[in-house]
């Protein structure tokens, strides 16, 4: 059957074409690794023809992101998904993360304390902030390099790890000095009722 002149031809040729290779790309998707998310975004595409954009790039990273994130807190023991995390409606902002940060790791001051006895508070308060510091920033180091392990770390998402970090150190340099004054008033203190 002879249909339409020969562009027709052509483009009815190149459809038939496409849905090979669409056929073809589908396959090699479904036999391919990942998440199943990472493949019905992948199918997606392919149904569609679309190019992949930054969006559609982010969308899979994200995916891919979420579900190594997911395997990480079931390894660790906790009963957590990034969904119910996003979903809490907890402050992500660098602000209210280096706040937690600092709450967390200074909530274990008295136990330094009462595990450091044999020496007096000023030096507690300079171990325990060594100790706390290096801590935190083997924690962002080892956060930065999952990150980067996955991929090319954005611009904007690395300005908000620096001043999280920044943030959080500056916290725990706060906490110090308080407690200095703390340490220092009281010594002032002491002295004015020995006289």
């Amino acid at each position: 059957m002879n249909v339409g002149n020969a562009q027709s031809q052509s483009l009815i040729a190149s459809m038939q074409s496409s849905s090979r290779s669409t056929l073809a790309m589908k396959k090699t998707i479904a036999d391919a690794g990942g998440s199943p998310q990472a493949k019905s975004l992948l199918v997606d595409a392919v149904n569609v023809n679309i190019q992949v954009d930054k969006g559609f790039a982010n969308r899979v990273l994200s995916d891919s992101l979420n579900d190594k994130l997911n395997s990480m807190f079931k390894e660790a023991g906790m009963d957590t998904t990034v969904e119910s995390l996003l979903q809490s409606g907890t402050d992500f902002s660098p602000q209210a993360t280096a706040n937690r940060i600092v709450e967390f790791a200074t909530g274990f001051y008295g136990q330094y304390q009462s595990n450091n006895t044999d020496v007096d508070e000023k030096e507690q308060l300079e171990g325990f902030s060594t100790m706390i510091k290096g801590a935190i920033e083997e924690g962002f180091a080892g956060a930065q390099e999952m990150l980067a392990g996955l991929g090319e770390i954005d611009s904007d998402v690395q300005a908000g790890i620096d001043e999280t970090f920044d943030l959080t150190m500056k916290g725990m340099d706060d906490f110090v000095a308080q407690r200095a004054a703390q340490l220092a008033t009281a010594a002032d203190e002491e002295g004015a009722t020995a006289l």
